[in-house]
């Protein structure tokens, strides 16, 4: 009876167990989620599924892979730095959205210093 049950339901479990071990490496930090854009310097809020009576917002300041620090806007104390896993933010304005490269960044994004021939 038990070969009959692994046979049909194999899949399954190779799939959760894939799952799980892919959210423990996640939680942990060493596997990126990919689906989160989140940089430093992003204003960032908590997620509904994080809290849906209160958010916290803040600009990110630190990027650990899958956690970041925020400042939080709203700290009524000295200590407002506050640590969230990237899932559970989102982000409000992005600051990278402006960016324009420098005139080295430009020239160096070309490989060979394209300088040189001249």
């Amino acid at each position: 009876m038990t070969d009959s049950f692994m046979h049909d339901h194999q899949s399954a479990v190779d799939s959760f167990m894939e799952d799980k071990a892919i959210q423990d490496l996640e939680d942990a930090g060493i596997y990126p989620d990919p689906g989160t854009d989140i940089e430093v310097g992003d204003l960032v809020q908590t997620t509904q599924e994080y809290n849906s009576l209160c958010t916290t917002s803040g600009k990110v300041i630190e990027d650990f892979g899958n956690k970041v620090l925020i400042i939080d806007d709203d700290a009524e104390t000295e200590d407002n730095v506050l640590e969230f896993y990237k899932s559970d933010l989102q982000i409000i304005e992005n600051d990278n959205d402006d960016y324009e490269p420098t005139d080295l960044e430009m020239q160096q994004s070309f490989g060979t210093p394209w300088h040189d021939w001249i």
